[in-house]
């Protein structure tokens, strides 16, 4: 099946695939539990074809199918999927309704993940959009992959776009091995993430004040400079040309550039954004590696270290002091 998928829920916008159980709005986990393809894990002795037991090793299979999973050591303890949800409840404030997307992966849907979206999107006076916040939980009952918790800006709706959420920088991220107390580790986390969402918060204070301060095309093209500058060779450079050109244009056309936002700081961090965007556009239609690449560019590595440059640019050159934000949502 395309993208690895085995089963999926989502809510919201179709996802590029094709595939999955469309919910009205996000659901609570007896909502995802059964259209994601969520099950329990079971241990199961290993047997040679003599009977003999070996001692030191233990299969792990699905309880509604009994599909073999893989096999691990005898200290390995499967933490089930309901034990992620509850842990995204936690990290969530205990809001019911927030599963935003949820499926399984691989074979024998091996791999499962979570996105819950949190409430209280992030708004900017003056912007009609708003910036969704979204926190991943994700394990795979493979024998060596950790659960994972983290928060990111990508919304998840396959093997490729859970690959860039998990590598997303700067964001929070817990890591929990299959022990005997990792339950309780990963509720430990989930507490965590509950005092990190206040760095959320502070972002979405920054941008209000970016609003509020004025911006001029040329501090715009100062950051251009910094961030795209053209090789002094006297050789052509079309791509870094055009580039320049792009993010420059984008100062004053970047989605919602109404007269509240253009010249601001907050219309500059936009034009970025958006130019990550434009720079990995999602073909709706494929499900090629180069579409997973592109994705994946506007969400980490390039795309998103170049908007956190910007940002940090704008920032000084406004003369604005913030605390580094442990994550840098991107605008949905």
């Amino acid at each position: 099946m395309p993208a690895a998928i085995e089963k999926m829920v989502y809510a919201g916008e179709t996802p590029w695939h094709g595939l999955g159980t469309h919910l009205p709005a996000n659901g609570t986990w007896e909502d995802v539990r059964d259209a994601a393809g969520f099950y329990d894990v079971y241990e199961e002795a290993l047997k040679l074809e003599d009977g003999f037991i070996i001692p030191d090793r233990k299969a792990l299979r699905r309880a509604d199918t009994r599909a073999y999973l893989s096999t691990v050591g005898t200290d390995y303890c499967p933490l089930q999927f309901e034990q992620l949800a509850r842990a995204g409840l936690i990290a969530a404030h205990d809001v019911q309704a927030i599963w935003h997307t949820a499926g399984t992966l691989g074979p024998n849907g091996v791999r499962g993940w979570m996105l819950a979206e949190l409430p209280e999107p992030i708004r900017v006076r003056g912007d009609s959009s708003e910036t969704r916040k979204y926190v991943v939980l994700t394990t795979a009952h493979d024998g060596l992959s950790a659960a994972i918790l983290a928060n990111v800006a990508t919304r998840v709706v396959c093997r490729n776009t859970l690959g860039a959420a998990l590598k997303e920088r700067g964001g929070a991220r817990w890591c929990i091995r299959h022990t005997a107390n990792a339950e309780a580790r990963l509720e430990e986390a989930a507490r965590a993430f509950r005092y990190m969402t206040t760095e959320m918060k502070e972002f979405e204070e920054m941008c209000n004040v970016l609003v509020g301060h004025r911006y001029t095309k040329e501090m715009h093209t100062a950051v251009i400079d910094a961030l795209i500058p053209v090789p002094k060779d006297n050789k052509p450079h079309p791509r870094l040309e055009k580039d320049r050109a792009a993010v420059s244009n984008l100062f004053d056309t970047f989605t919602g550039a109404d007269a509240p936002l253009l010249g601001t700081g907050y219309g500059a961090l936009q034009a970025w954004t958006e130019f990550a965007k434009l720079k990995a556009p999602i073909d709706e239609g494929a499900a090629s590696k180069r579409t997973a690449r592109r994705l994946m560019s506007a969400t980490v590595g390039e795309g998103a270290t170049q908007v956190s440059r910007a940002l940090g640019h704008i920032l000084t050159q406004t003369g604005i002091y913030v605390r580094t934000p442990s994550a840098l949502p991107v605008a949905a």
